[in-house]
């Protein structure tokens, strides 16, 4: 190991956590205080993905990985407009080596959906029995498009991943954008 990152969204999947950074690695829960998760960082694909925001009245469960110095050269590029910032201050467990999380400005899009595929890549890292919490505590402000005709993420788990009316009132018609 030569860093440590802490991951609060779709690397919390276990599927794309491989597909990202393929092989055996450390992967702990942690807690990121004074951070809230929201859906505001717009990428080159025009569409809006997870990001971390300040927010005193909020933690951030996630997880912390082990990885080299060449693992995170290639995920720098993967997360494209993020900031790696040093989170290791807000880290509620005792670690002995620094911690960074890819955090992005804190704007919005009002205009730009979420894919569906995206999301529930996100919710795929996520205990069942915490799902709704999880969407709960997160900021959406912008509709979900249903890509799962044609997906932009592979690691979706389509199961039953919240209650009816949590889910009606996430998903916007398919084919709108």
């Amino acid at each position: 190991m030569d860093m440590q990152i802490f991951a609060y969204g779709s690397l919390m999947n276990p599927g794309s956590l491989t597909r990202t950074l393929p092989g055996e690695r450390t992967v702990r829960s942690a807690t990121l205080r004074g951070y809230q998760r929201a859906f505001n960082k717009k990428t080159i694909r025009e569409y809006l993905a997870l990001n971390i925001v300040p927010n005193p009245e909020y933690s951030v469960r996630g997880k912390i990985i082990d990885i080299t110095r060449e693992e995170f050269s290639e995920l720098k590029k993967r997360e494209g407009g993020y900031t790696c910032t040093d989170v290791t201050a807000a880290i509620y467990e005792a670690t002995t080596e620094a911690v960074y999380a890819f955090i992005a400005p804190d704007t919005s899009y009002p205009d730009v959906c979420i894919p569906l595929t995206y999301l529930l890549t996100c919710l795929g890292g996520i205990a069942a029995n915490e799902r709704n919490a999880w969407l709960k505590e997160t900021r959406i402000q912008s509709q979900i498009f249903d890509d799962r005709a044609n997906p932009l993420y592979r690691n979706a788990e389509y199961s039953t991943l919240t209650d009816a009316a949590t889910w009606a009132a996430l998903v916007c018609a398919p084919g709108k954008s």
